[in-house]
């Protein structure tokens, strides 16, 4: 890659799955919603919407509370010890208490049981701001090491859990290129 976008992990980063709303990568919102569902296992309440270039951008929204979509990839071919959120934070009374629940569950290659599914990760992002502006933001979660030898599986569900609306402008699992000590 030519290392520039906001999803590059670090150094010697690698991404199995990998999208973002951009002139490079999902430059429409027919290309932001191949995106999710080639890897999407469900979606309920989640749409890709917005123009290339005009505002509103093209963007994976949500609309409504409970909105959920889970994607999945099993087996993966690469290892993954990343994922990369990058969403909006905007304002105002449509973006009022918007959070998103983020739910990151593993398998590790070689398992004999195909429902031990483990949860490696799980967090909220808030959709909303002080600042009158919208504003990418980028999220990484470190998914340990449950995922980095590739065929195991793994699968992240997205759940709008308080507000009407929150925009996701990329996804990536990906390995970070990080060494790290310990655990």
């Amino acid at each position: 890659g030519d290392g520039g976008d906001a999803t590059s992990a670090a150094p010697g980063a690698s991404c199995t799955y990998k999208w973002l709303a951009d002139r490079q990568s999902a430059w429409n919102k027919e290309a932001v919603r191949l995106a999710v569902s080639k890897v999407a296992t469900s979606v309920d309440g989640w749409e890709a919407t917005g123009f290339p270039v005009r505002k509103p951008r093209r963007t994976w929204q949500a609309s409504g509370t409970n909105a959920t979509f889970v994607i999945q990839l099993d087996p993966t071919e690469g290892p993954i010890d990343r994922l990369l959120i990058l969403y909006i934070r905007s304002y105002g009374r449509l973006w009022e208490n918007s959070r998103l629940l983020v739910t990151v569950e593993g398998r590790a290659r070689g398992s004999s049981d195909p429902s031990s599914w483990g949860k490696i990760a799980e967090f909220d992002l808030p959709g909303v701001h002080g600042s009158e502006t919208s504003v990418n933001y980028l999220h990484r979660a470190d998914l340990g090491d449950t995922l980095l030898v590739p065929g195991g599986g793994v699968r992240a569900t997205f759940r709008l859990v308080n507000g009407t609306v929150f925009q996701i402008n990329g996804l990536a699992l990906c390995r970070s290129g990080e060494k790290t000590e310990g655990g």
